[in-house]
């Protein structure tokens, strides 16, 4: 009932596109007048219809947020999702004295280490408590040159709370 807006392309379970991929944009919006889509503040595109279907480049590395606005005379609803275009992975030696699994370095940075099984994977982010549970680019992981591992140092950390996290390799 009344007015709605949803964005339903990209989705948050599949975030993640290469520099110049094909990004679809899926709007829908329920007794609205108009829609109007931005990206990173600026507006895209608008229509009178009752959703957009449309697609867009993805031009440059980092977090970008679309965001749909669907108006009824003075009635205003919004919906935002994010993607990401990430870059190739940084590749650099593993710090020595390190191993697979959580490394503490003080009481508020850790080193993750991820050992990659033969199947070479692409990319791997940390995500969890520290990260809202979203992908982000300041958890993106390094690889060491040998391909044997992604690596992680994360600071600012508390020390008196428990953080849970999990590896999303390849949007899995």
């Amino acid at each position: 009932q009344g007015l709605t807006v949803d964005i339903t392309s990209p989705t948050q379970d599949k975030p993640i596109f290469e520099l110049d991929a094909t990004i679809p944009i899926k709007v829908s919006a329920n007794n609205s007048t108009e829609i109007k889509v931005y990206i990173d503040n600026v507006e895209d595109t608008t229509t009178n219809l009752s959703s957009l279907d449309y697609n867009i480049t993805a031009k440059n590395y980092g977090k970008h947020w679309i965001k749909a606005v669907a108006t009824y005379l003075t009635d205003v609803k919004k919906d935002s999702v994010y993607y990401i275009v990430r870059p190739l992975v940084t590749t650099e030696a593993l710090p020595d004295g390190l191993k697979p699994g959580i490394n503490k370095i003080d009481n508020s940075t850790v080193t993750l280490v991820l050992n990659d099984p033969p199947a070479l994977k692409t990319y791997c982010y940390a995500i969890g408590s520290f990260s809202n549970w979203v992908v982000d680019d300041q958890f993106y992981m390094k690889r060491t040159p040998d391909g044997k591992y992604y690596w992680l140092t994360i600071t600012g950390l508390n020390p008196d709370k428990e953080y849970i996290y999990q590896y999303f390799l390849d949007g899995q």
